[in-house]
């Protein structure tokens, strides 16, 4: 069986304002958020780890609204579920602090690199300690 892990499975936080994107991801290294954004990463992270209970299944599905790239994830705990859409627009934008009310939440992502680490990342919120490869 095979699976799929993050080389840099957490993003380096920078002091300096990023430049639309949600992360900087130079080629061998580890993926740069801006400070500016950590708050509202940290918050999506809490937010699903207080909603999923127990073992959780992502459900991935790429799909198009129009003529932007989309990613529908459904996440289901033993107790509590939750959809996120993730939509390629050219900015980073996650909920609201009162967005997490809702069972569905939406973020915008600046291209293709944010929207496929970030599912990536989100994949790995249920396991006990994420699997990396820090190796070459």
């Amino acid at each position: 069986m095979s699976r799929l892990v993050l080389k840099y499975p957490d993003p380096v936080v920078t002091g300096e304002n990023g430049h639309g994107a949600l992360f900087d991801i130079p080629p061998q290294s580890a993926p740069v958020i801006p400070s500016t954004l950590q708050t509202e990463w940290e918050q999506l992270q809490s937010a699903l780890r207080t909603r999923l209970t127990g073992e959780v299944t992502m459900t991935c599905h790429p799909h198009r609204i129009g003529h932007r790239g989309c990613v529908s994830l459904c996440f289901q705990g033993e107790q509590g579920r939750t959809d996120v859409l993730i939509t390629v627009s050219g900015r980073a934008q996650f909920p609201q602090k009162e967005d997490y009310r809702s069972p569905r939440w939406y973020i915008d992502v600046a291209d293709m690199v944010d929207a496929l680490y970030l599912v990536l990342w989100l994949g790995t919120l249920g396991e006990a300690s994420p699997a990396t490869d820090n190796g070459g």
